[in-house]
């Protein structure tokens, strides 16, 4: 939106038209008449080195809230934000103004690259009230994918789901508990020891007799129950092989297991658990390049479905591999599952799986890696997969052009 729409929005009147060039003299000039002169607004140089600091700018909003000069300070804002990005507590500020008056549309623009999780709460109660519902559950699961036990929203959660989705019951993980390690079944692995688990199976550190290499042994919980999210795992995996996408060595259906490359670094999920921030450091490189495999699922027609950092290993730093195909579906396909905290809006109707759907997810990998930091690059991205369906980027490729 234009700093004209924004400023006739909240002031209610349009913008004081720029000065205009003097005249050329003529033989008979007029009277000299003294034009008004307009100031800037102090907070529409928030940001630069001439406009005042954080603090400076929330005492300016304090001091003008329920006043006449209340709307001119919030238009001022807005004309910063619209050149360059501004500390988030002096946008959720001229929400909560505008909330207050009932302007949640408006509102809701100040908190759109919002990442702060009492931020992110305040947006979806914004958004519930407006009736997008899905949106706002998605938000709460990014609040609770940080934190979860943050105030309030477990319950929010739980309530907006029930909204979304009558009378469904919400989706349970299978069960975590391990079974033995086979020592009878036909495999040259030997199990060393135990590395991950998840809801369809455990993964181990294996050594392979035959060949004399270490590889990812992942055993599913329910051999023959599983057998069709097996096979799917390894037929999509084999397919796509090539830069980004896990190795598959080899598997048995019949057995329950697969074997996959041995990834050293482990998981994004690993590393940020371990606080190895180092190994993700610069985000840049391992972020396109994990769109470039994504791109290339997407160009198959293929949704991955399960994008989230506990899938996205690192060969090497800036080397990323995709992996578990599990719940991979064709574009257009209904969803078989899906991890919360990573499922879009759309989703969460129920929708019919599309590539904007782990654009989505993506930009929830991006916001969990970058945290605190001051990576504005990064986080313009993730903001912009994060974005409404309608101004997302539709699939990795158009990820990829967004950071070229």
């Amino acid at each position: 939106m234009s700093f004209g729409s924004w400023w006739r929005r909240v002031v209610g009147r349009a913008p004081p038209e720029p000065a205009r060039p003097p005249a050329e003299p003529s033989e008979a000039p007029p009277p000299a008449v003294q034009a008004p002169v307009v100031e800037a607004h102090p907070l529409s140089l928030l940001g630069t080195a001439e406009g005042p600091s954080e603090a400076k700018a929330l005492e300016i909003l304090g001091r003008a809230a329920g006043t006449p000069a209340e709307r001119e300070a919030i238009a001022a804002v807005a004309s910063a934000i619209a050149q360059r990005e501004l500390p988030e507590s002096v946008a959720s500020r001229c929400a909560v103004l505008l909330a207050d008056r009932g302007d949640r549309a408006t509102a809701l623009q100040f908190l759109e690259r919002a990442t702060l999780p009492s931020n992110l709460l305040l947006r979806a109660d914004l958004l519930s009230e407006t009736g997008q519902l899905a949106l706002a559950m998605s938000l709460m699961e990014r609040i609770l994918a940080r934190d979860i036990d943050y105030p309030g929203a477990r319950e929010r959660h739980e309530r907006w789901r029930a909204l979304v989705n009558p009378g469904k019951s919400q989706p349970r993980g299978r069960s975590d508990v391990t079974i033995a390690v086979p020592t009878d079944r036909n495999t040259p692995f030997r199990i060393l020891r135990e590395v991950a688990r998840g809801g369809s199976g455990t993964i181990y550190e294996a050594q392979d007799e035959v060949l004399g290499r270490t590889v990812a042994f992942k055993l599913y919980h329910r051999a023959e129950a599983d057998r069709e999210q097996l096979e799917r795992e390894a037929r999509i995996a084999i397919s796509l092989r090539g830069p980004g996408v896990v190795r598959v060595y080899d598997a048995s259906f019949a057995d329950g297991w697969l074997a996959i490359e041995w990834v050293p670094l482990g998981s994004v999920r690993d590393l940020l658990a371990a606080g190895r921030v180092d190994a993700l450091t610069p985000m840049e490189p391992w972020v396109q390049a994990l769109a470039g495999a994504l791109s290339r699922v997407h160009a198959a027609g293929i949704v991955h479905a399960d994008v989230k950092p506990a899938n996205v290993l690192l060969r090497a730093p800036g080397e990323p591999v995709l992996c578990d195909f599990g719940i991979a579906v064709p574009n257009a396909s209904a969803t078989l599952g899906g991890s919360a905290g990573y499922l879009s809006p759309e989703r969460l109707e129920g929708r019919l799986l599309t590539p904007s759907d782990d654009v989505y997810a993506l930009g929830r990998v991006i916001e969990d890696v970058l945290g605190e930091r001051d990576d504005r690059r990064m986080r313009r991205l993730a903001g912009a997969c994060l974005a409404s369906k309608d101004k997302r980027p539709q699939n990795a490729g158009e990820v990829l052009k967004l950071m070229a």
